[in-house]
């Protein structure tokens, strides 16, 4: 999600707030310091900055988004909790469907979806969180590794995918989209958010 706030800019301007801030107190306290003093007081005050920003990107961030509904609208939602759904395939001129969970964990810095069903799990290998320009339509490009259970490795062979998943604003949330894989299968996911949104 980096990539949806001008994460750069942020860090570059928490840098040259912080510098400056130290700068004027250390003068303000001691106008006579020397530069080996300056240079240690902005590499103390950078240093707690940057933990400072990086605690908020990771674990406050959720309390603010929660406070501010609108940064979800305007940049990415939270997606972090547990999403039920099925998968609709298609594979080998057969077609079905598949009930599927999938647990979203999320902070500013990154994502992981990790999907299940009775037969697979899979694990994240790319996401990329973006909305379109035109429509605002906030899409999740998620590529995975899906990994069979031993029993079924005959029938299901272990495979890469890639999937588009819309957020939809219904009820709780709805993740829905187009998924293929490597091994000539396609289909639908279409996930729901289930009540354990805060956890």
């Amino acid at each position: 999600m980096l990539h949806l706030l001008p994460i750069y800019k942020l860090i570059a301007i928490t840098a040259i707030v912080i510098t400056t801030i130290a700068l004027v107190i250390q003068f303000h306290v001691n106008s006579n310091a020397t530069v080996a003093t300056i240079v240690s007081t902005v590499i103390q005050a950078i240093t707690i900055g940057e933990i400072v920003f990086v605690v908020i990107m990771t674990i406050v961030w959720r309390k603010i988004w929660s406070s501010m509904p609108v940064l979800g609208h305007w940049y990415f939602p939270d997606l972090n909790g547990t999403w039920s759904g099925e998968i609709r395939w298609c594979w080998n001129g057969k077609a079905g469907t598949k009930p599927v969970v999938a647990r979203i964990r999320q902070n500013l810095l990154r994502i992981n979806v990790y999907l299940s069903s009775d037969e697979s799990e899979s694990e994240t290998l790319a996401v990329h969180a973006g909305r379109d320009v035109d429509s605002g339509i906030q899409k999740l490009f998620y590529i995975y590794r899906n990994t069979p259970r031993d029993s079924q490795l005959t029938t299901n062979p272990r495979h890469e995918g890639a999937a588009i998943l819309l957020f939809k604003r219904m009820d709780r949330g709805q993740l829905a989209g187009n998924y293929f894989t490597n091994r000539d299968t396609k289909g639908e996911i279409i996930l729901y958010r289930n009540t354990d949104y805060y956890n």
